[in-house]
């Protein structure tokens, strides 16, 4: 359906579409289904629309939802919010991994979220997956606070903590950082990592565990700490 209603003043349309299909080289997508609406302003320019739908393919399957408001004559006025949720097929991704001997098992998932602007944005994801080495299996949780873009200053900020579990294997990473992108002496950092115990991916730090390292980086330089 593509209903249309209004006139140059305001216009209104929906579209609601099922079961679309398509694949390129060895990767099938279907889409299904597609719901978008809005409502346009053809005099003006201003413009807002919402869009959701759902998604699986060879490579994953996941679900994004969309909300967006601009002036269609300048686009420097989009503001957007994006919902996306991830589900990687293990099989696809494994295939990239192969000559690394590790794989991915079970089900992972990543939510990422973006809002803001074309220059000005945030993102913040999260991920959740376990992966097979050796016989064992380690889980990862991978997740960032908002991490805020601002591409006409170049600049970034924002954190991320990085967290595994197994039978080897238990460490705790959160990092911090904030500064010039385009300028790593500029990029400010401080980084906490606790192991607890570390005997995998052919490294054995359990002789000297547990400890906690901290190192924080600025422009005068490094500061490093060991417990």
């Amino acid at each position: 359906m593509y209903p249309l209603k209004g006139n140059l003043k305001r216009t209104k349309f929906k579209v609601n579409l099922q079961d679309l299909r398509g694949k390129r080289e060895d990767i099938a997508l279907r889409v299904s289904p597609l719901h978008l609406q809005g409502n346009i302003k053809p005099l003006q320019g201003d413009t807002a629309l919402k869009l959701k739908t759902k998604f699986d393919s060879t490579a994953g399957g996941g679900s994004i939802g969309e909300s967006a408001k601009l002036n269609f004559k300048d686009l420097n006025t989009l503001q957007h919010q994006t919902k996306l949720l991830l589900y990687p097929k293990p099989k696809f991704v494994n295939k990239f991994l192969k000559d690394s001997n590790i794989s991915i098992v079970g089900s992972p998932k990543a939510n990422i979220s973006l809002k803001g602007g074309i220059k000005r944005f945030s993102v913040q994801a999260n991920l959740n997956t376990k992966l097979l080495q050796a016989d064992e299996v380690s889980t990862l949780k991978l997740q960032s606070s908002p991490i805020a873009v601002d591409l006409n200053r170049s600049l970034i900020s924002g954190g991320l903590t990085l967290q595994s579990t197994s039978k080897n294997m238990k460490f705790a990473l959160d990092t911090k950082f904030n500064g010039d992108y385009t300028n790593p002496k500029e990029l400010k950092g401080d980084s906490k990592l606790s192991i607890e115990k570390f005997n995998n991916f052919g490294l054995n730090l359990n002789p000297l565990t547990p400890f906690k390292l901290r190192i924080k980086n600025s422009k005068t330089g490094a500061f490093i700490k060991i417990d």
